[in-house]
């Protein structure tokens, strides 16, 4: 009947020489410019019909590996002064953070403020940093009274200066918000 043929109340069609259009083609046929689909690229690279040999993409999750001492060592790093000067100011600022810390904020901040001593550049000078901003709204958010009029009294010389820088100004807000507490 008209092109197919009628078993069991399907319909099949008879293919006249042609392969079926499916795929980008089959929307703007002859234009030629259709990009594969991703399953037709997938399945060009696979091994074909035939083999039986699928190839199927098994994702595994990389665990933490667990601190070590001296990483420096094991991956073969030679770290400079500065940068590691940096790391420990870093570490602590992470201990700080973190909801979950063993030690007491105040003890951390106590830590902090001791390594910025250390250091040769002024408090505006830091604070005009990324991590520096950070590290210093941190010690006054979870910091001591004492440690915020500290913090207070080494960067009351250079307000106006840190006012204007691009990561400064966000110290400032936050010692006038916490200086009084």
């Amino acid at each position: 009947a008209g092109g197919g043929e009628v078993k069991s109340g399907k319909v099949k069609h008879k293919s006249r020489g042609r392969k079926p259009t499916t795929g980008p083609k089959a929307a703007g046929k002859g234009s030629g410019k259709g990009k594969k689909s991703p399953k037709e690229t997938k399945r060009s690279k696979g091994a074909g019909k035939g083999s039986g040999s699928k190839k199927e993409a098994t994702a595994t999750k990389r665990k933490a590996e667990p601190p070590v001492d001296e990483p420096e060592a094991k991956k073969g790093k030679i770290l400079s002064a500065k940068q590691k000067r940096k790391k420990e100011i870093t570490k602590l600022y992470s201990e700080l953070i973190n909801p979950g810390r063993t030690l007491k904020a105040d003890v951390i901040v106590k830590d902090i403020l001791e390594a910025l001593s250390k250091r040769s550049s002024t408090m505006a000078e830091y604070c005009s940093t990324n991590l520096g901003a950070r590290v210093i709204e941190a010690c006054l958010k979870w910091g001591t009274k004492e440690q915020r009029q500290d913090l207070l009294s080494r960067c009351s010389g250079e307000l106006p200066k840190m006012a204007q820088d691009r990561y400064g100004h966000q110290v400032v807000l936050k010692l006038l918000l916490y200086a009084s507490k």
